[in-house]
């Protein structure tokens, strides 16, 4: 066997060894067949539970619930937050007009003050009868 492989196999030694700690006896109130029937999603019938089981069954329909109303809440949030990003970005549509708004008036208003300016010089210029 090269090094390659003996690393290999002692990585995977090693995690089946965690792998086996993490359902220690003392973790579960079930036997290794009942974790394994729980891990695929079966249910125990009722005359094989004990009471600990069923609290924590309790215990557990109640987290369902609860988790059930956060998701609704998460949901209501997530379409506040999508109907905010609408508003804003119809807002910043309109703030975009508004600037391209104010710049065509502040074009238009230095235009028409230059033609204001060269009128004046102009009639000046008539005025003191150096026209050309």
């Amino acid at each position: 066997m090269n090094t390659l492989d003996a690393k290999g196999s002692t990585v995977a030694l090693g995690l089946n060894i965690a792998y086996q700690s993490s359902f220690s006896p003392e973790a579960s109130l079930c036997s290794a067949p009942e974790r394994l029937l729980h891990r695929r999603g079966c249910k125990m019938t009722p005359s094989s539970q004990t009471e600990e089981h069923k609290k924590l069954n309790a215990k557990i329909t109640k987290l369902e619930v609860e988790l059930d109303k956060a998701r609704k809440m998460l949901y209501a949030a997530e379409d506040i937050i999508i109907d905010e990003r609408i508003r804003l970005t119809n807002v910043a549509h309109i703030e975009r007009r508004s600037d391209k708004m104010y710049r065509v008036l502040m074009i238009s208003l230095t235009l028409n003050i230059t033609a204001i300016v060269g009128l004046c010089v102009y009639l000046d210029a008539l005025r003191r009868g150096t026209s050309r």
